[in-house]
This record gives C-alpha cells, structure tokens and sequence, in this order.
C-alpha cells in the first residue's frame, strides 16, 4: 500500500466500546505486506495501523518503506 500527498496524514478515530476504527484501508489489514509512505507526507496519524483484533489486523506487514 502506497500513501502520498502532501502534508499530514489525517488521524483515525478508534472507539473502544463499539471496536470502531475509520481507517479506510482497515479491511486490507490481514493481506497487507508492504507500506510505502512517499516523499511529502509529513506525518502518519494516529491509530493509522491500530486493529483491535490481532487476527484481523495488521500483523502480515514485512516492510515499511519511507521515501
């Protein structure tokens, strides 16, 4: 998965009680291997990797790459 832009990346929210994440790339979680954050993006924000249950998160990442 490749982020890019320019400036900062915006925070997610996570609800613990109803286990609510608003990451848009949340149902990639298990199948995702590589992230790629391109030369402009400023800053990662918060909860942008976070995932309640490990089976269903993001636990198959092998490589983050910074540009």
């Amino acid at each position: 998965m490749v982020f890019y832009g320019k400036g900062e990346m915006l925070s997610c929210y996570f609800d613990y009680p109803s286990q609510v994440i608003t990451t848009p790339w949340k149902s990639y979680g298990p199948t995702l291997k590589n992230i790629i954050i391109e030369e402009g993006v400023t800053n990662i924000g918060s909860h942008a990797f976070y995932y309640h249950y490990p089976d269903r998160g993001y636990q198959n990442i092998k490589n983050v790459r910074i540009n």
